[in-house]
């Protein structure tokens, strides 16, 4: 057997292909890696920047396990930070299966904390709860403080939800401690406001004033704009204060730009301090269908009603709220989560014990692979020894079939040629008769052609009469058709000019006569703005629509959905992306505007979606 033979086997093959596998792996992407550890140093300070950095990156450049499992952890961290949710683990598992077995302690750390995220976000508390449990065991072995303070961050907040405020309170500190060994006081300020609500909330007077002295060294700017902030310092006057205190407290904060959590708190802290009408007037100012903290909710307005008189309104909301706390209750009662503690403690116990246990075995699990390595081996030389004689016996078989089909074509080539001229002459006095045929035939063809060439020019020249008359009559259509719709668009527009003339005069009337009720019509318009956010979106469809209907007409034809042809007509008035998601109130915006670019077949290194819509809109112009 040569050496070309002995390379074509299968499993000289089999074994080149693993070794192509092995040696491609172990190379690695620099240009790729110099992106991630750009996208890294900003992930931070410019959450966004790292996540177009990541978005600009190929995965299919991305040859080893290990880039694949850092751009997974990295692209996961800038979704959090730049609060998108995740709620699948599609993007970090290469992360999870790379980073626990083989990453370093500070690798593991941060591959907890974002799995810990995205059970949170999937209200799998007690997964989150147990990776939490285990990046905070790293804290002697790691030197990444920040993700290991956030860790300890959310174990508190998922206690304060428990309602076991004392846990709650223990992990704030500690975050905050970490927070502060490296001097990032804006996120150790929000954990101390945290533990600062929770020692109100407990009627702990001396740790709540010891946490505002501490609260108190920091700058201004990084908690007192904050509304926890205010909610904090309206609860501590409620719970501690005089109600002068508390009055003179209140009076300073602006019901008119305060959320409904904080107008709730004033209205009881009023109550408390004896103002039953300043209390009406702040619970009035929040909706009737607040469902945030549906027992606060009653629990406050019972307070409120009892406080100015309506006893019945009082007592009816007292028992729906305490028909609203029986069942959260009876939630907190039945919920499992509660025991996460003692649960992760006894699986570590239990997976100890199975470690031990699975080493032994593994002991003789290696004993058996070596076995049937050797096994395996045997059997491939013995395959290869068969195929190799297979390949000789069939090499014979061949040259025997060659040489017996070589008799049997020369017996069969003698016998064709005989036919062969036996054929050829009558051939030749069939071609006689054939060529005198042939020249009465063609005398007939010729004048058969004249008369074909007349009939197909007459058929052209009726065809081209239809044609033309087809033509006339559809662009006489078309133009009746644009007439109509130019008629329809003019007074369209006409409309519109005239809508907005009364309210640039009625403006300019304001102006001039200092005088408010002429501007009725742009006071209408705003309120429409601020509260009727349906019927000012459909007004602006309109009248995109009405200017615009080659574009509008494109959006449809593309399939966008309603809510996405109100974030182009948003994106052409000139707002931004996260202001059309603040008026909107959607925290999808991500989602939405990817959707939006799909759709539109824009990619992601097209060119902005603003600016592509005014283009659009430009051309039509």
């Amino acid at each position: 057997m040569n050496i070309k033979q002995i390379f074509a086997t299968p499993l000289c093959t089999l074994l080149c292909c693993v070794s192509a596998i092995f040696i491609t792996g172990c190379f690695s992407s620099p240009k790729e890696n110099v992106r991630m550890d750009r996208a890294e140093s900003l992930m931070e300070s410019a959450p966004d920047s790292a996540m177009a950095i990541l978005d600009s990156i190929s995965l299919g450049a991305l040859s080893s396990q290990k880039d694949r499992a850092r751009y997974a952890l990295l692209k996961s961290m800038a979704l959090d930070k730049n609060y998108i949710d995740a709620t699948t683990f599609d993007i970090l598992q290469p992360a999870i299966d790379y980073y626990l077995e083989k990453g370093s302690q500070d690798e593991k750390l941060r591959t907890l904390y974002y799995q810990g995220r995205i059970f949170e976000n999937r209200n799998e508390v007690e997964n989150a709860m147990k990776c939490y449990f285990k990046a905070t065991e790293l804290r002697d072995f790691i030197t990444d403080s920040i993700v290991l303070a956030r860790a300890y961050t959310s174990k508190g907040y998922i206690y304060y939800n428990q309602n076991k405020f004392l846990s709650s309170v223990s992990e704030y500190l500690d975050g905050a401690a970490i927070y502060e060994a490296i001097e990032r006081d804006d996120l150790r300020a929000d954990n101390l406001v945290q533990a600062l609500e929770i020692y109100i909330n407990i009627q702990d007077r001396q740790h709540a004033d010891s946490i505002l002295t501490i609260i108190g060294t920091l700058p201004d700017t990084l908690y007192s704009a904050s509304s926890m902030t205010l909610h904090c310092k309206i609860i501590y006057a409620r719970n501690f204060l005089a109600p002068k205190e508390i009055n003179a407290i209140l009076d300073t904060i602006q019901n008119d730009r305060q959320n409904d959590g904080i107008l709730l708190d004033m209205a009881l802290a009023y109550v408390r301090a004896g103002n039953k009408k300043k209390a009406l007037e702040c619970f009035q100012a929040v909706p009737n269908g607040y469902n945030k903290n549906r027992v606060k909710y009653l629990s406050i307005k019972s307070d409120v009603m009892e406080a100015n008189g309506y006893y019945e309104e009082a007592l009816s909301s007292l028992r729906d709220g305490i028909a609203a706390s029986d069942s959260v209750l009876s939630s907190w009662q039945s919920d499992d989560r509660l025991t996460v503690e003692n649960k992760y403690e006894l699986e570590k116990t239990l997976s100890e014990e199975k470690n031990r246990a699975e080493g032994k075995e593994r002991e003789v699990w290696w004993a058996v692979v070596v076995i049937l390595i050797l096994i395996i081996l045997s059997m491939g030389l013995y395959l290869f020894l068969r195929e190799t004689k297979i390949k000789v016996l069939k090499t014979e078989k061949e040259n025997f079939t060659h040489r017996f089909n070589s008799t049997i074509l020369d017996k069969k080539n003698t016998r064709i040629s005989k036919r062969y001229n036996d054929l050829k002459k009558d051939y030749d006095s069939l071609s006689q008769m054939l060529h005198s045929a042939r020249a009465a035939h063609c005398n007939m063809m010729e004048y058969t052609e004249g008369m074909r060439d007349e009939l197909v020019k007459t058929r052209e020249t009726v065809e081209n009469i239809r044609s033309e008359c087809r033509a006339l009559s559809s662009l006489l259509t078309e133009k009746n058709q644009r007439i109509d719709e130019l008629k329809k668009r003019i007074d369209g527009l006409r409309k519109i000019l005239i809508r907005e003339t009364h309210i640039v005069y009625g403006l300019l009337a304001s102006h001039i006569a200092s005088n408010a009720k002429y501007q009725v019509e742009y006071d209408e318009l705003v309120k429409t703005v601020d509260h009727d956010s349906v019927s000012f979106l459909k007004q602006l469809r309109d009248h995109y629509a009405t200017l615009y209907p080659r574009f509008l007409n494109l959006l449809e034809e593309k399939d966008l959905s309603e809510i996405e042809i109100d974030y182009v007509c948003l994106y052409a008035m000139g707002l931004r992306g996260k202001e059309i998601g603040d008026y909107l109130q959607t925290r999808s915006h991500y989602n939405i505007t990817s959707g939006i670019r799909m759709k539109l077949g824009l990619s992601k290194n097209d060119t902005n979606l603003a600016l592509f819509i005014k283009n659009e809109m430009e051309a039509e112009e």
